[in-house]
């Protein structure tokens, strides 16, 4: 599902020009953005797993960036993560982190007995000057600072050109010195980096998950994770999505463009047809896990929206 053809079939859903003052690239793809995250989040499209070594003494750990919600639960529509132990598994559960805090607990064990999502410390806005000049091709460019302060950016940042008064998102990261930006002047695309060039990237909030007992051995912690996708935000760049996805997201992102024109009707009949492929493509993915797992959890109550979209 690459960038042009959703715009181009955006344009044409809402039956709008080329040339239409209604619609601006910088619009369409944030609204094409939203349609994608929500029902990869309703659907668990995208899952990955992280790894994270456990050490003694040490209670919380970072989670990757593109980190949305649990991936998997049990009978009991509880998430679940793996401990691995001494080669031993053990699978721990979610507990209230707010519970976790104020019990302010120091016991300590080998084993973890549950496991809690909080936000991680907000990480502050990367600042600096591009070193080099970076044009615009096919709706995106380079930012390139060789003093690399980029090691915390990860695509879905948003990025300020300050100096040339543009604005937009990363897109993908080359290095620690360079990252691929897609930057709009007023909603139009095609703005570039010229040498100099005074930048502000915004990071993205992030999360922790913290281990309760306090960890007393080294182990290992294996989170099955829905990933958040890389944003689209150009017309070459695609999502890792099958195309007959694609006319639901579209009809998402119509219906917000049409609540922005205050016309609800229409917008309404836009969300029911998104609602009623992604109610399906998610009872889908319940009928393949139950029937490809080798590990017997019932998955049935995977309902992505028994909690808002985001949630962790």
């Amino acid at each position: 599902m690459e960038g042009q053809t959703l715009v181009r079939m955006l344009r044409e859903l809402l039956n709008e020009s080329s040339s239409s003052a209604f619609l601006n690239d910088r619009t369409s793809y944030d609204y094409l953005y939203t349609a994608v995250n929500d029902f990869n989040f309703r659907t668990h499209a995208l899952t990955t797993t992280q790894s994270i070594p456990v050490v003694a003494s040490t209670s919380a750990y970072n989670l990757n960036p593109d980190y949305v919600g649990m991936a998997l639960v049990d009978t009991y529509n509880r998430p679940y993560i793996k401990h691995t132990y001494s080669g031993s598994d053990t699978f721990i559960f979610n507990a209230d982190y707010t519970s976790v805090y104020l019990n302010n607990s120091t016991a300590t064990s080998a084993v973890a007995e549950s496991y809690s999502t909080t936000d991680a410390a907000q990480p502050s806005n990367v600042t600096g000057t591009a070193t080099s000049s970076g044009a615009s091709s096919n709706g995106e460019s380079s930012l390139t600072d060789s003093t690399a302060p980029f090691a915390n950016v990860y695509p879905g940042d948003f990025v300020h050109n300050t100096t040339q008064s543009t604005d937009g998102v990363v897109t993908a990261k080359t290095s620690s010195s360079v990252i691929t930006t897609a930057l709009f002047t007023d909603g139009a695309a095609g703005a570039g980096w010229a040498q100099n060039d005074a930048y502000v990237v915004v990071l993205q909030p992030k999360y922790s998950l913290v281990l309760t007992p306090i960890p007393s051995a080294t182990a290992t912690v294996t989170v099955p994770y829905i990933q958040r996708p890389n944003p689209v935000y150009s017309p070459f760049r695609a999502y890792k999505l099958p195309f007959d996805y694609m006319m639901p997201i579209v009809q998402f992102a119509a219906f917000l463009y049409k609540y922005r024109d205050s016309e609800a009707n229409y917008g309404d009949a836009f969300f029911k047809y998104y609602d009623a492929f992604a109610r399906k493509k998610a009872a889908d993915m319940r009928k393949a896990i139950n029937e490809h797992q080798g590990f017997r959890v019932n998955f049935t109550k995977i309902n992505g929206r028994s909690r808002q979209f985001g949630s962790r």
